[in-house]
């Protein structure tokens, strides 16, 4: 079971109420969607009244697993299989474009279940197809980057989303290899990282761990998604309606702190992010880089 990060803190912000709407934008296995529907349920025994909650869940295997688990709730959550960045037309399509929206909170963090259930290539500790869409339906795959893109566009990838220095070696071998040979696997990948950049590899596994982030943002068009989302978020909200975003890296979080800091609707909660405890990282190391901003729409649009 993925452990929701920052749990306590987000709620604490968000600060939701019996009978408030919300829309959770990553619902992934539906952690902090738990907390907020037991927060918004009229009553503590019967948890099927109360508030409503709009899930919107990118991936066909965790949407499938999130119907079975929240059942209980009944017609209180509405699950879509779709990307954050349709939020509006979501909304609209279910008919709810007068809907009160109370908050809607972003966990932009990779889910457990990826990583140990997908077989989709986004952890670089398994074997698996060279893959990283979270949803399949998507045409561009992580392999046809490396084995497609142009050398110069592979560049800018790795310097803009994994923030790696020495891009130009590791995408001379990049091509190199696809020459020869092309990526199919994780391990394929790895293999390039390693021989090509060793000097990076004598701390661990840091240079990896960039490389795959930058391949997963990449395929999956991330940081455009979130910006698109951000603001279709803020004029969704109601006036006192809040957006909380939990990001892992600099490039997430960047977006959010400028976006909140310049959106004149927007009233900054959180003039430095909330980071999780020492004791939150023991239990949960995967929190250890998790930074939570969130902002109150203080006008209507």
């Amino acid at each position: 079971m993925h452990i929701p990060v920052l749990e306590q803190e987000m709620i604490e912000l968000l600060d939701p109420h019996r009978g408030d709407n919300f829309i959770d934008c990553t619902f992934g296995e539906g952690g902090h969607a738990e907390k907020i529907l037991a927060k918004t349920a009229f009553s503590k025994t019967d948890l099927s009244q109360g508030g409503l909650l709009i899930g919107i869940e990118w991936d066909k295997g965790l949407i499938k697993l999130a119907r079975k688990r929240f059942r209980k709730y009944g017609s209180r959550v509405l699950l879509v299989n779709d990307n954050y960045a349709h939020i509006k037309e979501i909304v609209n399509h279910l008919g709810f474009s007068s809907l009160a929206v109370k908050g809607i909170y972003f966990d932009l963090g990779v889910c457990l279940w990826h990583y140990k259930k997908s077989q989709r290539g986004f952890s670089f500790q398994r074997e698996e197809p060279l893959d990283m869409r979270f949803n399949e339906k998507q045409q561009l795959k992580a392999s046809d980057i490396v084995n497609q893109w142009r050398a110069e566009d592979i560049e800018i990838m790795l310097r803009d989303y994994g923030e790696i220095k020495e891009v130009k070696k590791l995408s001379k071998a990049i091509l190199k290899r696809r020459r020869e040979r092309r990526f199919v696997t994780t391990n394929d990948l790895i293999t390039v990282v390693r021989q090509s950049m060793p000097n990076h590899l004598k701390n661990g596994q840091k240079t990896i761990r960039k490389v795959f982030q930058a391949l997963r943002i990449a395929t999956n068009h991330e940081l455009e998604n979130l910006r698109i989302a951000l603001s279709a978020s803020e004029e969704l909200l109601m006036p006192q309606g809040k957006i909380a975003v939990i990001s892992y890296h600099s490039l997430e979080d960047r977006i959010v702190k400028q976006f909140f800091e310049h959106n004149s609707n927007l009233e900054v909660l959180t003039p430095k992010p909330v980071e999780p405890s020492r004791l939150e990282v023991r239990f949960n190391p995967s929190s250890r880089s998790a930074k939570l901003r969130v902002a109150l729409k203080t006008k209507s649009n």
